[in-house]
């Protein structure tokens, strides 16, 4: 869906008129990105793996989309136009039925993890930003969940 796609997008590596980079250890994270870039905009995406030198040999995903014209028309059809001082979760995005919990997937996928510490399962989302950590908040809370600061 177009609200797992922009959740995804708002929190990944790169995401500007220019650039949009996604990265993953998860190959199915990886190739859903792809699919929900392609069916949704119909553009050309790269995706390459690397070994990350850690210990078990896991893989780095890196997607781009290598075409500016097509950064540029996903970054506009999401409400950017380049001039924003600072990313801020574009509701309209998240309004209509079921499309918060869409996003909130596609958070998820791009900057989420689930922890046990000692059975006490929780789910944490890593955001760099304050802004976009506090409208990221205010979805989740509107979802219902429990929220803990």
């Amino acid at each position: 869906s177009i609200a797992e796609c922009y959740g995804m997008l708002i929190f990944c590596r790169k995401f500007t008129p220019k650039e949009l980079v996604f990265t993953t250890e998860s190959y199915s994270v990886a190739s859903r990105a792809c699919e929900l870039l392609s069916t949704n905009f119909g553009v050309i995406v790269e995706q390459m793996s690397v070994l990350t030198g850690r210990h078990g040999g896991g893989k780095l995903f890196t997607i781009t989309v290598p075409l500016q014209s097509d950064c540029e028309k996903i970054y506009t059809y999401f409400g950017y136009t380049g001039k924003e001082v600072n990313h801020r979760i574009n509701r309209a995005i998240t309004a209509e039925e079921n499309c918060a919990s869409a996003f909130l997937r596609g958070a998820f996928l791009s900057c989420g993890s689930i922890n046990n510490p000692e059975k006490d399962y929780h789910l944490e989302y890593t955001v760099p930003y304050k802004h976009l950590c506090s409208d990221l908040l205010k979805i989740v809370e509107d979802s219902g969940l429990p929220v803990k600061g």
